[in-house]
């Protein structure tokens, strides 16, 4: 009989390093999560290639995106946050411009520097 093994989790100090990048979307019309989304990812990948696109695991995060004031957090990996933020200004669905609020390394901080906090 084989017993399973569980795979052990990765340290901390092996850990991809992320980082939250909170950001505003500014325009006439506004846009949902999912069109956001399909833009930002297919951006990013059109300026940095898929495999960058593949190490950075960008993330935009559904539970943190506010329809109404058009603002959101992603998600990516600490060496990539300028790429993002660059792939963020190249966004032009719907005539909108799109803007990084802040970088911060825990998503408590990001929220509330989104929020207009601090």
């Amino acid at each position: 009989m084989v017993k399973s093994q569980k795979i052990k989790a990765l340290p901390p100090s092996m850990r991809e390093k992320t980082r939250y990048l909170a950001f505003e979307i500014r325009g006439k019309e506004k846009l949902s999560f999912e069109e956001f989304s399909s833009a930002f990812k297919s951006g990013f990948e059109s300026l940095f290639g898929k495999i960058a696109a593949a190490r950075a695991n960008p993330l935009c995060m559904t539970d943190r995106f506010d329809f109404d004031s058009q603002s959101g957090i992603i998600r990516i990996e600490r060496n990539y946050v300028d790429s993002a933020r660059a792939s963020l200004a190249m966004i032009t669905e719907k005539g909108i411009s799109a803007r990084s609020v802040t970088v911060s390394g825990s998503i408590r901080k990001a929220k509330a520097r989104q929020a207009g906090g601090g």
